[in-house]
């Protein structure tokens, strides 16, 4: 079996949110790697998986999490992991964009961003995150922002 080599992309995100790098076809199904940067004030909202436990890694800039009860300021060689079940928001709380890796555990949640970025219709949506087990807490944006400057 031969290494896969997958080299920078120089070609800056398009959307928001993170980018599989990684697919779990070639990690034997074990996990799926993400990347993505989070502009600054950019808000993941809170939501719950119900399939994986993951991992995230800030690879450069400054990232805030509330994990359950839990806040976690995570610094770059940061790592956070947050188990399945567990309600969960991340933030840029700078000025500057901030890059993190996230590792989902089983493999298998490696579409989800495109599927949902693609999805036209409130339905469509509800459809892509019943099909990967994610529950969004929406009533909590609110707060968050308004705790953290997010606005």
């Amino acid at each position: 079996m031969a290494a896969t080599v997958i080299r920078s992309d120089a070609s800056p995100q398009s959307e928001p949110g993170l980018r599989s790098r990684v697919g779990s076809q070639l990690l034997g199904g074990s996990a799926t790697i993400h990347e993505g940067v989070l502009a600054p004030k950019e808000l993941v909202p809170p939501h719950t998986h119900a399939n994986e436990d993951q991992c995230v890694y800030v690879v450069w800039g400054t990232v805030n999490l509330e994990v359950g009860d839990e806040f976690v300021e995570a610094s770059a060689g940061t790592y956070v992991v947050k188990p399945r079940g567990v309600p969960h928001a991340l933030w840029n709380p700078g000025t500057e964009p901030a890059l993190v890796l996230e590792i989902s555990s089983p493999g298998g949640f490696g579409s989800f961003y495109e599927e949902i970025a693609n999805a036209s219709t409130e339905a469509e949506s509800e459809s892509v995150k019943n099909k990967y087990g994610m529950t969004f807490h929406n009533d909590q944006i609110a707060d968050l922002v308004q705790r953290h400057g997010l606005g």
